[in-house]
């Protein structure tokens, strides 16, 4: 009478040390070829989820990409919230007149107020890079943790590569930085697009014929505002655009491909290396489970 009973408590114990086993993931086998086909297997599994997680699919609990956005939110509001009120023409004319007569314009003057205004965002700018970088070096950590917990020496040798790859891409995209706002020094912009910017801001309406007669002072205020609002519109984009590529995209395609040259004369044995309590639990669940199934059909035979 009990053994039906006793099938079932043999039944649910199978199902927890399978699931526990699951858990523990299969260790690498025994023979060298096995081993390093199981390196293989536990590599490219990294390289699949890292690519996974560039691209945009929800690998990590924290969605990467929503952090990100988050981040570039900020970056954007910093730009909007910080934009100047030009002085007005009394003020321009007091400050920043040049060596000109009454009644010219210094164009060089227009620049210097613009590239000044302008070189005040490039701390931000470095703020935004490191505050990206922790996000996906944690992200990137996290999926060589998930990947790697039972070889620590694997563990350890990936998050080294992690780190240095940050690292050498983020002074890649400090200094692609750095050309972008050199690059702003130069003031520019297509016709079309500052006549727009003009226009919506001027209570008047601008068009090329006028240009050649348009350099007044009397519109600078505008003038300096328009080519701004540009210059914050440009960086909004650019500077997110720039650092996810250095930082996730080209970060998340070296390391695939460096993680690869670990398997040209590694020692194999020495990267699957597990803690020993990893080992002894997954040899005692192996044994419990030969266990359990040798009961259940002993029993089968009875019932």
């Amino acid at each position: 009478k009990s053994l039906p009973q006793l099938n079932e408590q043999i039944i649910t114990q199978l199902w927890d040390v399978k699931n526990e086993l699951k858990e523990c993931e299969a260790g690498p086998p025994n023979d060298p070829k096995g081993t390093k086909q199981f390196l293989i297997e536990i590599l490219k599994r990294f390289n699949d989820q890292i690519n996974s997680l560039s691209s945009g699919e929800l690998i990590n609990p924290e969605n990467v990409f929503s952090q990100l956005r988050a981040e570039f939110k900020k970056w954007n509001d910093h730009l909007n919230h910080t934009k100047p009120t030009f002085c007005s023409l009394k003020e321009f004319s007091k400050n920043y007149r040049g060596r000109e007569l009454l009644g010219f314009s210094n164009y060089r003057m227009f620049e210097w107020v613009l590239q000044d205004q302008v070189a005040t965002l490039k701390k931000s700018a470095i703020e935004l890079l490191s505050a990206i970088k922790d996000i996906i070096l944690k992200q990137f950590k996290d999926v060589s943790y998930k990947c790697f917990r039972n070889y620590s020496v694997l563990q350890n040798i990936t998050e080294t590569k992690i780190n240095n790859i940050q690292s050498s891409q983020e002074d890649k995209t400090e200094q692609r930085i750095s050309e972008q706002f050199e690059m702003e020094n130069m003031v520019y912009t297509q016709d079309p697009i500052y006549l727009n910017i003009l226009n919506e801001i001027s209570e008047e309406t601008f068009s090329e014929e006028q240009l050649p007669v348009f350099d007044i002072k009397s519109k600078y205020s505008e003038m300096l505002q328009a080519y701004y609002e540009i210059v914050v519109q440009r960086m909004a984009d650019q500077l997110p655009m720039m650092i996810s590529f250095f930082m996730l995209k080209q970060t998340a395609h070296l390391l695939s491909t460096d993680m690869l040259s670990l398997l040209d004369g590694a020692d194999v044995s020495e990267l699957l290396s597990e803690a020993t309590e990893v080992g002894t639990r997954r040899r005692d669940l192996h044994a419990r489970l030969d266990r359990l199934t040798a009961a259940q059909k002993a029993l089968n035979d009875f019932i």
